[in-house]
């Protein structure tokens, strides 16, 4: 009876410490629990093994694809110079904190339908071109939402674009804050920095500077339709849905393509027109051209663009520039 008493201990113990992370099944009742550094290393090692087996066809992924997880208290210090990759699952910070300092985004790619909530990140990112994700991939139920960025990020090498929540949007940024100082050398935005789908209901605290916006960034220094600033959205060069119900409050700064709101668009979208819609900037938007309190630059292409439709916008911010200077658009 004796031996077989401990030989229970023994296989409990086992099964307690054989769980992956911090416990739970990874559904939506009982998400993956997040309680330390280590299990976020073993999300990303979780992550990398998925990706391979994906990739090379392997074998089935086994904690990505709509896998759910929750963080169960604030996180310190996650120094990694790699970010979580390619993320397939839902990640919930229960209105957590991770304190990061990065060389890169803490996450890499948003795929297929994974979302990011109620997560609050505060730290230090140098050359890393989102704060919570780089790109998000797809406009079919990606999203990231009741999230705020507190990170500092300086990207002024040779990135493509800048965001507090993300480099690249394609699919739903919503109810999110940005109180980050955003530094970026390309597209640069508080909330995005290149947009394709949909902003809402978000809003910029943060400096958001970049002295190359209007330019591209060789050497003939010529005029590019992606390269804006924003206190939301650096640029939308490809065309995107809504951007409803957005305020900057920061200060915005740099040379052209300059907006309290979004910097530069181009005029095709994926909705026949882009609505830009009950949003307010009451920030200090300062370019030398193409300066607006909330777009600076509607770009124009070859055939005929469908219009830009701005409505019930205000602009309650002091906007400051040289030529093609307006308090709600700059040029069009």
């Amino acid at each position: 009876m004796k031996k077989y008493f401990l030989l229970l201990i023994v296989f409990s113990s086992l099964s307690i410490f054989s769980e992956p992370f911090g416990g739970g099944s990874g559904i939506a009742t009982d998400p993956y629990q997040i309680w330390t550094k280590a299990h976020l290393e073993e999300l990303a090692d979780s992550m990398d093994s998925d990706f391979y087996k994906r990739v090379n066809q392997t074998g089935e992924p086994q904690f990505i694809d709509n896998k759910y997880f929750r963080l169960a208290q604030d996180i310190n210090d996650v120094t990694q110079t790699m970010g979580l990759s390619q993320f397939y699952g839902h990640f919930n910070g229960a209105g957590k904190k991770i304190t990061v300092y990065l060389n890169i985004s803490l996450f890499t790619i948003l795929e297929n339908r994974a979302t990011i909530d109620s997560l609050e990140i505060d730290g230090y990112i140098n050359n890393g071109w989102g704060g919570i994700v780089c790109y998000i991939n797809s406009i079919y139920g990606n999203a990231v939402y009741n999230r705020i960025n507190n990170v500092t990020i300086n990207c002024s090498d040779d990135c493509y674009g800048t965001g507090g929540i993300a480099y690249s949007n394609k699919g739903t940024i919503s109810n999110c804050i940005n109180n980050g100082i955003i530094t970026g050398d390309n597209m640069t935005g508080g909330i995005v920095g290149s947009n394709r789908w949909r902003v809402t209901n978000c809003i910029n605290t943060g400096k958001i500077t970049t002295l190359n916006s209007g330019k591209n960034t060789n050497i003939l220094g010529d005029f590019t339709s992606d390269n804006g600033v924003g206190g939301i959205i650096g640029a939308a060069p490809n065309g995107c849905d809504d951007i409803l119900n957005c305020i900057n409050i920061g200060k915005v700064e740099g040379q052209g393509m300059v907006g309290g709101i979004i910097g530069t668009v181009l005029g095709s979208h994926s909705s026949g027109s882009l609505p830009i819609t009950n949003c307010v900037n009451y920030g200090f938007v300062k370019g030398i051209d193409r300066v607006g309190g909330i777009l600076g630059f509607r770009w124009t292409s070859d055939y005929v663009d469908p219009p830009i439709n701005i409505g019930n916008c205000i602009n309650a911010g002091v906007v400051e520039g040289t030529s093609d200077v307006g308090s709600i658009v700059g040029r069009e």
